[in-house]
């Protein structure tokens, strides 16, 4: 394959990237705002000829969009906002829709290109109609797919792009208010409409009340009816509609079809029945699916291995528009994000553990394959450390995946080791994805632990289902016996350990340290559970009978088993806590409310003991980027103080931690 910088498009585009480019930092590690916020593209869009080309960048918390027409030699910046944007949707040939962060009113945006005198602009209307968009038919000009959800009744609607955009005036001058034509309605709230590429909806997945059903039609404007319906509960029966087949006879979905993995098969639209088998590992599902979006061919099933994520691309496909694509990059994930409508011009993503993406240029007529630009430019890659996949075998036997990222720079007698089991516990993994939290650490010398234990994610029901009611019990073996492979390393000072975490991670790092006495020198706890009874009365499931029942499988129920929930929760066991605890929350989360951090600070100075708190105000259980390089930089003075003992915490001044936005204080220490 060519390795050429001959393209006009990708000249621009490195030329333009180097005025986004950050200073490196000059001190041992990396800076939190540089692997957080790193600037760069954050997505690229082909128009469906392939003649117009957008781009999403970010510079210093700044977002925009530019365009460039291929073949010529100019990038128009278009759009700038405070606003993450979220994604572009080409909607013909001249005109996207771009969504930014936030619901409602002015969420979303009709850009339509000017092209006068070699002078290219925009023409924005907001969009101001309710409701969200289904497809936006990239083929067809000037109209979209849009649904509405009123009344406990959900709508397609076919309108055009002044339906959307002038909603507001034509309500206000009391004109008609339908939004274009009706193409369908069901009842109840519809999870996921699959539309035909001439338009219409062809199949409808609902949920009422955590009951799903699958409905189906089978003439432009027949009826819907039902023909396959499943409990939320219940998860080996789920089926999740994709796509149409090739054929449009049969749906593509998502389902496990009696076997323990999930898989990708043929549904029938006649009587619900499974059909062919598309694709499935016997190993690990599916995480997700790869689409055309300008035609809907099915083209990739993408899945985990060894914490990397794979692409399977149909052999149809990449024989035809990829041949030489993946030999390009061994060692590297590839993934298709767009392509013109002929499959001549494509771009791709191509990632890896120290590589948090670089977008490439693919045309497929001359071979060519050049570097558009790279995600996170702030950082200094060379830098970044490589993370490896261990199995390990838990007491009772249980294999579980895990990941350990050490320093590149190891100080004689091993480094010390951060272990951060993730949250969930259900249904939620790590992998080898860059991670800049994982990356931050490593840079300041520190190992970093991650544990996939029994309950995670993409490794099938039944290992998925082993996580339940097994709360501070096997997933705490499971992460004691990945520890316990970690410190027999010789890069690993086993007398320098900490156990830091967020959401179930949080509780799983305090249950931890009443486990082990003296395993760890310290422990963190970032929104976590301390109090699990409290958690039926207090958090986002409170008052939702149907996540109430969810909540009680998981972690037991509070009616038959209290006094089983009261002895996991480690806010009554403070005082079997012999390690400095750092406490951080945020003032707005409702997953896991803030009462629980107060119960347990509250016992933490009943008890006397050595414990920091942070405060951040007006964060939600998952933190923003900005959020985490905040909580990072508080996080890891409290790690070296009492992992480099010695050393004075340098590099990522404290004024940065104060934060002008006003995110919280200093951490309080309480001695």
């Amino acid at each position: 394959m060519k390795q050429s910088g001959s393209s006009t498009f990708v000249n621009l585009f490195l030329v333009l990237l180097v005025s986004l480019r950050l200073a490196g930092p000059s001190q041992a590690g990396q800076s939190a705002d540089s692997l957080f916020l790193g600037g760069g593209i954050q997505g690229i869009a082909l128009s469906p000829t392939g003649e117009w080309v957008l781009a999403v960048a970010q510079k210093r918390g700044v977002y925009g969009v530019l365009v460039q027409k291929l073949g010529t030699h100019h990038v128009t910046s278009l759009f700038a906002s405070k606003r993450p944007i979220l994604g572009l949707d080409w909607v013909g040939e001249k005109t996207f829709i771009t969504h930014l962060t936030a619901d409602g009113p002015r969420s979303s945006f009709v850009a339509q290109i000017r092209e006068v005198d070699a002078e290219i602009s925009i023409e924005v209307d907001w969009i101001n109609a309710p409701g969200r968009l289904v497809d936006s038919l990239p083929l067809i000009e000037d109209e979209l797919i849009w649904e509405i959800e009123h009344e406990g009744r959900s709508s397609a609607h076919r309108v055009s792009l002044e339906n959307v955009t002038r909603y507001e005036e034509a309500r206000s001058s009391r004109r008609d208010l339908r939004l274009g034509k009706t193409l369908a309605t069901i009842d109840g709230s519809a999870q996921t409409w699959i539309v035909d590429r001439r338009g219409i909806p062809r199949a409808v997945s609902r949920d009422i009340d955590g009951n799903y059903t699958i409905l189906v039609r089978e003439s432009d404007d027949g009826d819907f009816r039902e023909v396959y319906g499943f409990e939320s509960k219940n998860k080996s029966k789920s089926v999740f509609p994709l796509s149409l087949s090739e054929s449009g006879d049969a749906l593509i979905v998502a389902a496990y079809n009696g076997h323990d993995t999930m898989g990708l098969f043929e549904f029938d639209m006649k009587d619900g029945s499974f059909g062919e088998t598309i694709f499935i590992r016997d190993d690990v599902d599916i995480t997700d699916v790869v689409f055309d979006y300008k035609n809907g061919e099915l083209i990739a099933a993408v899945y985990e291995i060894e914490g990397e994520r794979r692409y399977h691309y149909f052999e149809s496909y990449a024989d035809q528009h990829l041949p030489t694509v993946r030999a390009s990059f061994p060692k590297e994930e590839v993934a298709v994000l767009s392509s013109s409508a002929d499959r001549s011009i494509f771009v791709l993503w191509v990632s890896s553990p120290t590589n948090p993406g670089t977008y490439y240029f693919h045309d497929v007529k001359t071979g060519e394959m050049n570097p558009i630009g790279d995600v996170a430019q702030g950082l200094d890659r060379s830098k970044l450390v490589d993370v490896e996949t261990v199995e390990v075998e838990s007491e009772d036997g249980t294999r579980i995946e895990i990941f350990l990222a050490l320093p590149n720079d190891l100080e004689e007698g091993g480094a010390p080791l951060i272990v951060m089991p993730h949250g969930g516990p259900i249904g939620v993994r790590d992998n080898k994805d860059y991670n800049p939290i994982v990356q931050y650490f490593a840079s300041w010398g520190f190992a970093f632990l991650q544990v996939n234990y029994r309950g995670s994610s993409g490794y099938g029901r039944k290992f998925e289902e082993a996580g339940k009611k097994q709360w501070a019990q096997g997933i705490e073996d499971d992460i004691d016996a990945a520890v316990e492979y970690a410190i027999a390393r010789p890069e690993i000072d086993g007398t320098r350990i900490c156990i830091v975490g967020g959401s179930y991670g949080g509780f799983s790092a305090l249950a931890s340290v009443i486990r082990h006495e003296t395993r760890y020198r310290c422990a963190a706890s970032l929104n976590g559970v301390t109090d699990v009874p409290f958690s039926f009365a207090g958090d986002d499931c409170a008052g939702t009978e149907g996540c109430l029942e969810e909540f009680a499988l998981i972690v037991g129920d509070p009616k038959t088993e209290r006094d089983k929930l009261i002895e996991i929760s480690p806010a009554y066991h403070v005082d079997e806590i012999h390690t400095p605890v750092f406490v951080i929350y945020g003032t707005e989360d409702r997953r896991v409310d803030p009462d629980h951090s107060h119960r347990l600070l509250l016992m933490l100075e009943t008890f006397g003991k050595e414990y920091e708190s942070l405060e951040v105000k007006g964060a939600s259980h998952s933190p923003t980027k900005k959020e985490w390089e905040f909580i990072s930089v508080a996080l890891r003075r409290f790690l070296t103080r009492y992992l480099f003992p010695s050393a004075e915490f340098v590099g990522d001044p404290i004024r940065k931690v104060r934060d002008p936005q006003g995110l919280g204080e200093l951490p309080t220490v309480n001695r």
